[in-house]
């Protein structure tokens, strides 16, 4: 192989790891983090009271104070599952 073809052979083989790149890329953009949250079961405030026996608005406050963890996707809030048996044991004492 003479020098230009083992630089094409390079080049190529970085062009194909930045295609590959630029697809994980727009894979990654065109996942709604909605669905996202969805997939992982995340739950709606709404949901999460339902599941306390709680009010909305209670958990509303305290997810705001902190009492409950919970990730905000633009305007809305969502709690993992996981998190509220041991909010119920807290909230019961």
């Amino acid at each position: 192989m003479n020098v230009l073809t083992r630089k094409m052979a390079k080049v190529r083989q970085k062009a194909s790891a930045l295609v590959d790149a630029v697809n994980d890329l727009e894979k990654h953009l065109d996942r709604d983090p909605l669905e996202e949250k969805k997939e992982k079961n995340f739950l709606t405030l709404y949901e999460a009271a339902d599941r306390l026996g709680l009010h909305y608005n209670t958990i509303r406050r305290y997810v705001m104070e902190g009492k409950l963890q919970a990730q905000k996707l633009g305007t809305r809030y969502y709690v993992n599952p996981a998190d509220l048996p041991g909010f119920e044991l807290n909230e019961k004492k």
